[in-house]
């Protein structure tokens, strides 16, 4: 009877070892994106660019918030997307950013960052527009060097569109 007891015991253990295993949260199994940086392109627009995820990833999530509060808008990348152009941006505002890689069943944990169009500027010109050599849909100069995949338009509340 005690070697019966101490069976059912052991079992129990095992069983409950094996349920906490489990249930337990793991780590998150994609790498986040990295470096992310910022390039003003206008007044209004910043070019936000990243290093991909060292993991075959789905694509990645483009989150920008007002850092008063508001609105999230969302915007969701292909998986060779290491840049996006964001306009339409309030100077005086600023803007929390993350940038998530994700999977079929699984995301990375953001990578984030802040910024203000005007502090933007102070540290940087704007690029001459004579040596722009490529405009967007709209007729805006973007940088040069590189492929723009998405260009967001924002107002908030957002109104998206991307051009890819």
């Amino acid at each position: 009877m005690k070697t019966e007891r101490n069976l059912q015991t052991i079992i129990l253990l095992s069983f409950l070892a094996i349920a906490v295993f489990f249930a337990s949260p793991g780590q998150s199994q994609v790498t986040p994106p990295t470096r992310m940086r910022y390039h003003v392109v206008s007044q209004d627009s910043v070019q936000i660019s990243w290093k991909a995820s060292k993991d075959k990833v789905k694509g990645y999530k483009l989150l920008i918030t007002p850092k008063s509060g508001g609105k999230t808008n969302q915007l969701n990348l292909q998986n060779s997307a290491t840049k996006a152009i964001i306009q339409r941006l309030d100077p005086d505002r600023s803007y929390i950013v993350q940038i998530i890689a994700f999977n079929e069943d699984d995301e990375s944990t953001p990578v984030q960052g802040e910024f203000r169009m005007k502090d933007l500027e102070k540290k940087r010109k704007l690029p001459d527009p004579s040596k722009t050599h490529k405009k967007d849909k709209t007729g805006n100069n973007l940088p040069e060097g590189g492929t723009v995949l998405f260009i967001a338009h924002w107002t908030f509340p957002a109104n998206v569109t991307s051009d890819g």
